[in-house]
């Protein structure tokens, strides 16, 4: 058994009981972060906003191809949060 897919997989898990029991928690960053994409990454990013909340990820608009990340969810603990950003940015989310 792959243990790093087994052990995504435990997270993923523990993520989806957590959100339907009590919702995610979000870690406030006290610096946030500012995250540069093209225009076109970054307005798809702004778009699914609503929903990335509901998952902990609160981000506004910072200008043109510019998002800033406020919340991040808790149970992620430290992560790299221009990679997550840019990395969502590529799927169809």
């Amino acid at each position: 058994m792959d243990q790093h897919a087994a052990h995504e997989r435990l997270v993923y898990e523990e993520m989806k009981a957590t959100m339907k029991s009590e919702g995610v928690k979000r870690q406030g960053l006290l610096i946030p972060e500012i995250v540069e994409l093209d225009e076109v990454a970054a307005e798809k990013i702004k778009e699914k906003s609503g929903e990335l909340k509901e998952m902990g990820l609160v981000l506004e608009a910072f200008g043109p191809g510019t998002v800033v990340i406020r919340e991040v969810p808790a149970l992620l603990g430290e992560i790299n949060i221009q990679g997550l950003i840019k990395d969502l940015s590529l799927i169809h989310i």
